[in-house]
């Protein structure tokens, strides 16, 4: 699982926009069960996970919709990176995950630009279906390496490696048993830190110190990437002084290393200070998560979440401005991501900037014209500035789009009626 997110930073930034999601024709939308609100995002989204293994070309449709539907959700741009690979060839996913000299194809980056994407968004995400993804590739490698494989053996072989991984950590953490992933994290964790500690017998030549060098800093990244796994359980369980600590302790190792070393997408510096950061956030100790989104800046400049976060944070303390210049800096590194423009938007309103709020909104718009929330705060704005026939239009249109549990259904509605009724009993009769 680990090769499959390896990729040098500029093909992170390749093609990364809302549009990247899927360059061909807009999928039709997976027909659910009867009742079910095609307009919620989190149905696509189950609805998904439901077709995963026996029809993963339906929960890539699914997982597409999910992610247009509501385009601030890093699950759903995780699931449809996961679904696109298990809808993949045999040939394609060893091509994509074996991650050799060969150049990227526009695919394979916007591939990897997608993922990258989601961890951005929320690198706290729940890897639900990683079980399903390893499966596949398990597959993949066997039918590579004998094409002569019978259906039968295969099934076999398959059906053998997983049993062998199912004690594996991540297994663990995939199935939601987070004490469990943990505590057998922590038992990889001490074997990495004993291991290799032996004093040779002999001084060992050329050849033999660049494997021993090797070796280490494989075991460094894994220790890397296991602090980092530990942290975002601790996350999820609310356990913040423990999230910090692994985290941190990630960090710490991955600086030691070679900076010119090939790197992981959950394994980027930027992304790990972006985690340190929410996880001094929401333990409120803010000044800590200043300091780490800042380094995720000098690490990157480029890397438009930290000016995000800093931006909510400028907020917090009632700094309007530079939370609207922190947020301009971030639409200018990632222009295309329409959640992004629309949050643009709302701090532009707090600061009564309408007419620039307008414009990010409109933005979002055309880049996703799914995606509701942007046409409910463009009616309010035209509501409250009495542009009825704009406000009208907008509010419409929100009401297409979504879903029937939406608790903000009821009001737009009213408020809906009262316009349009406003509208009607002035017509000439």
């Amino acid at each position: 699982m680990v090769a499959l997110a390896t990729m040098p930073a500029h093909a992170q930034r390749a093609d990364s926009g809302a549009q990247s999601l899927d360059t061909a024709a807009l999928p039709a939308r997976p027909k659910l069960d009867a009742g079910v609100d095609t307009n919620n995002a989190q149905a696509n989204y189950t609805y998904g996970l439901s077709m995963v293994y026996d029809n993963p070309q339906e929960s890539v449709r699914a997982f597409y919709w999910a992610s247009r539907l509501d385009p601030s959700s890093g699950d759903a741009m995780y699931a449809l990176w996961t679904a696109k690979l298990l809808a993949m060839s045999d040939q394609e996913l060893t091509s994509y995950t074996s991650r050799g000299r060969e150049k990227r194809t526009s695919k394979q980056l916007a591939l990897d630009s997608l993922i990258f994407r989601a961890y951005a968004v929320n690198p706290f995400l729940f890897s639900s279906i990683d079980g399903a993804l390893m499966r596949r590739m398990i597959k993949a490698d066997i039918v590579t390496s004998f094409p002569q494989i019978t259906p039968g053996l295969l099934s076999q072989m398959v059906a053998g490696r997983m049993r062998a991984a199912a004690t594996e950590p991540w297994m663990a953490y995939t199935e939601g048993r987070f004490q469990d992933a943990l505590d057998a994290y922590a038992r990889r964790l001490e074997m990495l830190s004993n291991f290799g500690n032996e004093v040779p017998k002999k001084k060992p030549n050329a050849k033999e110190k660049r494997y021993a060098e090797m070796q280490k800093l494989g075991r460094s990244y894994a220790q890397v990437d296991i602090h980092a796994k530990r942290a975002r359980i601790f996350y999820q369980l609310h356990e913040f002084d423990s999230a910090s600590t692994e985290m941190t302790a990630a960090i710490s190792i991955l600086q030691s290393q070679d900076t010119s070393a090939a790197q992981l997408i959950y394994q980027s510096k930027a992304i790990f200070d972006q985690s340190l950061g929410m996880i001094y956030e929401h333990d409120r100790r803010f000044d800590l998560a200043r300091e780490a989104y800042g380094r995720a800046m000098q690490e990157d400049i480029s890397y438009y979440a930290a000016h995000s976060h800093i931006a909510e944070l400028e907020l917090e303390q009632g700094d309007t401005a530079n939370a609207i210049s922190e947020m301009e800096l971030a639409v200018q590194l990632e222009p295309e991501d329409p959640a992004l423009r629309y949050h643009y938007a709302t701090v532009l309103v707090q600061a009564f900037r309408d007419a620039d709020a307008t414009q990010q909104l409109r933005k979002a718009i055309a880049l996703d014209p799914y995606y509701g929330s942007p046409h409910l705060l463009l009616a309010s704005i035209g509501d409250l500035e009495n542009y009825k026939s704009d406000a009208i239009a907008e509010y419409q249109a929100f009401v297409a789009l979504a879903a029937r549990s939406d608790a903000r259904l009821p009001n737009v509605r009213a408020r809906l009626a009262k316009l349009t009724a406003g509208t009607a009993s002035t017509q000439p009769k």
